[in-house]
């Protein structure tokens, strides 16, 4: 084998192995948290609030896959089939909120911003310490 067939060899070699060799991994972020201290707006009775919700990364619409809210050390989780008909939400529009309720208990809401509909919000609703109801409002 001539000197000049060897250094194209290898030159090659070099040049293209890298392009042949990886094996890069991409992990896509899908898990968000928010969390308020509900303590600092002053009366609130639920102190520091942490919803956690994850989505699918791939899906063109990022569709809700699974939600829970802590407060007071105890975990709210909602049940994945009353998630799978919401409309398009802007995930990074999530707000917690709270108001008071009728049966002395207050209600607890994780709400997102409805693409496409600037006064309208998706909420996700708890009461009792447990998970109550999802509804639109504007």
């Amino acid at each position: 084998m001539s000197p000049r067939v060897l250094i194209t060899i290898l030159v090659g070699s070099l040049l293209t192995g890298p392009l042949c060799a990886s094996d890069e991994k991409v992990f896509l972020d899908r898990i968000q948290t928010v969390t308020l201290d509900s303590k600092a707006l002053g009366s609130d009775p639920f102190g520091e609030v942490r919803a956690t919700y994850s989505y699918s990364p791939i899906s063109k619409t990022r569709p809700l896959l699974d939600v829970s809210v802590e407060c007071n050390g105890r975990k709210m989780a909602v049940p994945p089939q009353r998630l799978s008909k919401h409309p398009e939400l802007m995930l990074e529009t999530a707000r917690i909120s709270s108001e008071a309720g009728d049966n002395g208990e207050s209600w607890l809401y994780l709400s997102f911003q409805i693409l496409g509909e600037k006064e309208k919000r998706y909420y996700i609703a708890f009461n009792g310490g447990q998970f109550s109801k999802t509804f639109v409002r504007p």
